[in-house]
């Protein structure tokens, strides 16, 4: 069978691969002692055995979450700030898309990363780091102030000047970046959930009392120039943008403004969800949303002439690998790249973020 999906050419693809910490269970023997000098050879051979091998044995079991790095991990702010300003990979957004207003929550994926993504270098590099990447995201989230505007990067000295599509320049670490939010992603980073948490609501806080008054700045974030994603709503009936008066075309911008950063906190909210479906996480399987989510994936991609023949990921054609997807759950193939839209409410936020919670809660039991 043929692709029956146009690849996305030129775009970013960022596959976040979920990778569970190891989970090692104490193991508990039962011996019979037939005499009391075999008590005692046991008890002489546990005595020398090499003490990494007795602790081993008591190793506490962990689960996907996994433990906080100790102080022994000296943190790698530098690292951090030269993945997120020099990410690696450059290239052109063509699957350009529209979204209601107020923007939805992306069903669960991000949507805006814009032309900077990381190499595949880069992501080697940064999940062979891990230990050292994580400290660093943690203090750099607890420092972030929404209200900071992004400052201009260089370009990557590393990309030829005969190889450039497009402008090589990566996010100003400075401040909050789709990218850094794309590198928790790649990194399953769930350890810094608490502080992306905290870093959320200060974004969520910002970006509510703008919303309400005009005159206010709006929450910051770079990374999202050329997201290709905008708003399907912004015109009225018969309205022509080129014969817009200057009041009206001010009040778009805002909007479209808005919007780009009603996103990308939608975009944080997603990455919470992803984490926990992708642990299986009971709570947030039998929530309603995980309801919702069913039904609107059912709605939009169950009865596709060719997604419905597919009954599992390997019935998915090779070729249609990259861009089709099989929800294991709902047991329904879809896009990658066009998720559903879930209609944003601040109920729905809030039950999002108890979930989140929850879900940290449970890890440390």
């Amino acid at each position: 069978m043929t692709n029956p999906i146009p690849a996305r050419i030129g775009s970013l693809q960022h596959p976040t691969a979920m990778i569970p910490a190891s989970s090692i269970l104490t193991k508990k023997q039962s011996f019979v002692i037939p005499s009391l000098a075999l008590a005692i050879a046991m008890n002489l051979a546990l005595a020398l055995a090499p003490a990494s091998s007795r602790a081993a044995e008591t190793k506490p079991k962990t689960g996907t979450v996994e433990a906080t790095p100790t102080e022994k991990t000296a943190p790698n702010p530098a690292l951090l700030d030269k993945l997120l300003r020099y990410p690696g990979n450059y290239s052109q957004i063509c699957d350009a898309r529209s979204s209601p207003f107020p923007a939805p929550i992306p069903g669960f994926r991000t949507l805006m990363h814009g032309e900077a993504g990381f190499s595949e270098k880069n992501i080697l590099t940064a999940k062979k780091n891990r230990a050292a990447l994580l400290p660093a995201i943690a203090a750099k989230l607890e420092k972030l102030d929404p209200s900071q505007k992004p400052v201009p990067q260089p370009p990557d000295p590393s990309i030829p000047k005969d190889q450039i599509d497009v402008e090589p320049v990566g996010a100003d670490p400075a401040v909050f970046s789709t990218l850094l939010l794309s590198l928790i992603e790649e990194l399953n980073a769930t350890e810094v959930f608490p502080q992306l948490l905290a870093f959320e609501e200060k974004y969520h806080t910002s970006l509510t009392v703008a919303e309400k008054d005009s005159k206010l700045p709006l929450p910051q974030a770079d990374g999202a120039d050329g997201a290709g994603v905008g708003v399907a709503n912004l015109l009225k009936e018969n309205e022509d943008y080129e014969k817009l008066s200057p009041e009206r075309a001010a009040e778009i911008e805002r909007t479209t403004a808005v919007f780009q950063a009603q996103a990308i906190q939608r975009d944080i909210l997603a990455v919470f969800v992803r984490a926990m479906r992708k642990d299986g996480f009971e709570p947030m399987m039998q929530s309603e949303l995980e309801k919702t989510y069913g039904r609107l994936l059912k709605e939009k991609w169950g009865a596709h002439e060719d997604f419905s023949k597919y009954k599992s990921a390997a019935d998915i054609p090779e070729d249609s690998r990259d861009s089709v997807k099989f929800d294991p759950i709902h047991k329904v193939a879809y896009l990658m790249w066009d998720p559903v839209e879930i209609p944003y409410t601040e109920e729905t936020r809030q039950t999002i973020l108890t979930l989140t919670q929850q879900f940290l809660a449970s890890s440390k039991k």
